[in-house]
């Protein structure tokens, strides 16, 4: 547990890889963007992730439908009363990479999911949200690695 009581979960795979390739990935996602928590006090919850398991602001990594593509995955805690969380009823948030944005979110739209009026774009990118079922905030952005700092921290949706 962390000390907020956040349950964490580690794995090692049995082989050291993460399994069998996947099959090229053929929907609206290509992969995780980031992911958001609210936290009492975030810069000593990143601390102590820092300290105790390394984590830092960034996992980077190789797009797989084209390995020469960087990519990365931003990992980030955030204030309780955030306006990143605006709309949501839990205290995290994903952001997904994804093709295609717009006519994502106007298929989401039409399947009666609630997703933002706007979009917003940043030099790193576009932005839009949803929100599925059970009251979890998605974030969606085009792939993208142009350094998101600071305006990552912005709600976009």
């Amino acid at each position: 547990m962390d000390p907020e009581g956040r349950k964490i979960e580690l794995w090692e795979p049995v082989d050291g890889k993460f399994g069998d390739t996947p099959e090229l990935w053929t929907g609206p996602v290509t992969g995780l963007g980031g992911a958001f928590f609210k936290s009492k006090n975030p810069q000593a919850i990143k601390e102590w992730y820092k300290k105790h398991l390394g984590i830092d602001m960034f996992f980077f990594w190789k797009d797989v439908t084209d390995p020469t593509v960087d990519a990365r995955t931003v990992w980030d805690v955030m204030e309780m009363d955030s306006i990143h969380f605006e709309g949501c009823t839990k205290p995290y948030m994903f952001n997904y990479r994804v093709k295609e944005l717009k006519s994502l979110l106007e298929k989401l739209k039409n399947a009666g999911i609630i997703v933002s009026n706007d979009i917003e774009a940043a030099s790193f990118g576009k932005f839009g949200w949803a929100i599925d079922p059970e009251g979890n905030k998605m974030q969606g952005n085009p792939d993208s690695m142009a350094d998101p700092l600071p305006e990552f921290r912005r709600c976009f949706l």
